[in-house]
């Protein structure tokens, strides 16, 4: 769940701090430059505490008696970015629809 709310969540929660901060100073510049370091804070962040989740995750694994080398980080974050392709791409197909270009002609 941790790693899933980096493709939705924390990126509109910092779209719109980005918006108040543009709107508040005038200056698009400075809302833009506030997501965007924004986001690679809150991405470094949340990989930093999901990384300490799985090693403690590990040692538990181990202190119980199974032989456990590797974290389950990568799977997590391999199955979040899949749901995450699979919904995008249900939203934009689905519920969005392609644009005028790509819509059949009438």
């Amino acid at each position: 769940m941790l790693c899933l709310s980096l493709f939705g969540p924390q990126p509109a929660g910092w779209l719109w701090i980005g918006s108040q901060v543009d709107y508040l100073t005038g200056y698009v510049t400075a809302g833009i430059g506030t997501v965007m370091i924004g986001c690679l804070a809150s991405l470094l962040l949340t990989m930093a505490g999901a990384k300490r989740v799985d090693h403690a995750w590990l040692l538990v694994r181990r202190a119980a008696g199974h032989r456990q080398e590797r974290g389950a980080l990568e799977r997590i974050f391999v199955v979040s970015v899949g749901i995450a392709v699979v919904c995008f791409g249900v939203w934009f197909l689905l519920i969005q629809g392609p644009g005028p270009s790509l819509a059949p002609n009438n």
